[in-house]
């Protein structure tokens, strides 16, 4: 069968992404093509078409329209289903047959990025495992925050550990099986091979050793990770630089609480299945999205050790007595956005721009929150003061290149501001912005290098705004 010159660079694209529901953008929308229309339209309710090829040969097709794809997207994933964005890499010009075409991102339930597609309050693990005849390697990370961890369990324990850290997908060596309710994705095992896996992370965090990490001997959590990380990084297309440390999966420094004494117990929901009424619902009153995760996490897995227990609870004590300098901190802490997870988004070059200005203006707000615990004498407050630094750079940097009000997208040069466009500084390209002269604003993934080579260095070496979402 003779394919039109679109449908072939799609069937060349498609090969590389068979198992994945892969969206095709073609102007203003997303197509399916084959059976993935079918699919689309059976899971989307959207109308099944057909498009012609050649005389008297049609193919199926199904469409959304870009404007709208985020919520069809949602829909896809929510039903476990993985996502491939296929994207224009250039523009469309009169007499140009075919524009150049390629994957920018693909999306699986645990590998979400998109505001729109994730829950604010609670962590998005992916999981990792590598069964032994005793033993299960674990890895889990969280892709939206860069957290990440590996660890040796025993095989009785690996259904409630999945259950505890609430993963998403679950990723193990092709012809493995493992009896869990989780999506499972299947990956070539050679990239569970301890050898193998060991060089891709000591790659990654560019160190000759995994000793400092604590991780050295945890020969099937190391074949975990190195398959995790190998995933992200050919889902996200980009490096994965926020994702800066690895640390070891350590059940015995909390509380082992089973799904049947959680539930008993009413930890984050109640007996009717309800969130409302519940442990946590009575003691969250956070006001960050970042402290939100945190709590829900630390009900998950409570302290275990009188001492972690006792140097929090004095922390407690002490911000419990001064109420001023309470009421200060909230309302500080009003001003500051979802920081984690836009850190995350710049680093795997997804942010947009209004995140950017909202990343400036919450980062302006975290020397006043050193100020005002200057004075505090508990040990978890003081190494809290001691972990915030100052992002003075990045603040300079996002003020000089963007306006103050951007618009919601990447294409718009209104997104520059007037002192970035008098001068070439390195951050022009933030968002894909080609040549004023052009008057084209057509996103490139690649355009991205220059604003993270300019702004990551320094929420990296700072220690990156993690203090809120680190366990006290």
């Amino acid at each position: 069968m003779h394919l039109t010159p679109l449908l072939e660079q799609y069937q060349k694209i498609k090969n590389k992404y068979k198992d994945v529901l892969l969206l095709f953008r073609v102007g203003d929308f997303y197509e399916f093509y084959y059976d993935d229309a079918k699919l689309a339209s059976s899971c989307l309710g959207i109308t099944l078409t057909s498009k012609t090829i050649s005389k008297g040969v049609r193919v199926p097709l199904a469409g959304v329209p870009i404007k709208a794809a985020e919520n069809y997207i949602a829909k896809l994933v929510k039903q476990g289903l993985k996502v491939a964005i296929c994207e224009q890499l250039e523009p469309a010009t009169k007499g140009k047959k075919l524009v150049a075409r390629d994957v920018v991102e693909v999306i699986t339930p645990g590998t979400v990025l998109r505001p729109s597609l994730l829950d604010e309050t609670k962590s998005l693990f992916l999981a990792a495992c590598l069964p032994d005849e005793k033993r299960i390697g674990v890895a889990f990370c969280d892709l939206t925050s860069g957290e990440f961890s590996c660890g040796e369990v025993a095989s009785d324990q690996l259904s409630e550990i999945l259950l505890r850290r609430e993963a998403k997908e679950v990723i193990i060596p092709e012809g493995v099986e493992l009896d869990i309710e989780l999506p499972l994705t299947q990956l070539d095992g050679y990239h569970f091979v301890h050898e193998i896996a060991y060089k891709k992370l000591l790659d990654h965090f560019r160190v000759v050793t995994l000793d400092g990490f604590g991780i050295e001997e945890r020969k099937l959590g190391i074949g975990a990770a190195g398959a995790l990380l190998y995933y992200l990084a050919e889902n996200q297309k980009s490096s994965l630089s926020h994702i800066d440390r690895i640390s070891l999966l350590e059940t015995r420094d909390t509380l082992y609480l089973d799904s049947t004494t959680r539930r008993n117990l009413e930890v984050v929901e109640n007996v009717h299945g309800e969130q409302t009424k519940t442990l946590l619902g009575i003691m969250d009153h956070c006001i960050t999205p970042f402290g939100k995760r945190l709590l829900r996490r630390e009900v998950f897995e409570p302290l275990l050790h009188v001492e972690q227990i006792e140097r929090r609870l004095d922390g407690v004590e002490e911000l419990k007595s001064r109420e001023y300098l309470r009421e200060e901190m909230r309302s500080v802490l009003e001003s500051i956005q979802d920081v984690e997870r836009i850190t995350a988004r710049l680093a795997c070059q997804r942010v947009l721009p209004r995140e950017m200005v909202a990343l400036k203006e919450s980062l302006i707000m975290y020397p006043k929150v050193k100020d005002f615990i200057e004075a505090c004498d508990s040990s978890m407050i003081t190494e809290i003061h001691e972990r915030i630094g100052s992002f003075d750079e990045v603040v300079e940097l996002v003020e000089e290149a963007i306006v103050d009000s951007p618009p919601a997208t990447t294409s718009q040069p209104a997104t520059l501001s007037a002192q970035s466009r008098r001068r070439d500084v390195p951050v022009r390209a933030i968002f894909g912005l080609t040549d004023e002269r052009s008057g084209s604003g057509v996103l490139a993934v690649a355009s991205w290098v220059a604003v993270f080579n300019a702004a990551w260095p320094v929420l990296s070496r700072r220690a990156r705004p993690r203090w809120a979402g680190s366990r006290p």
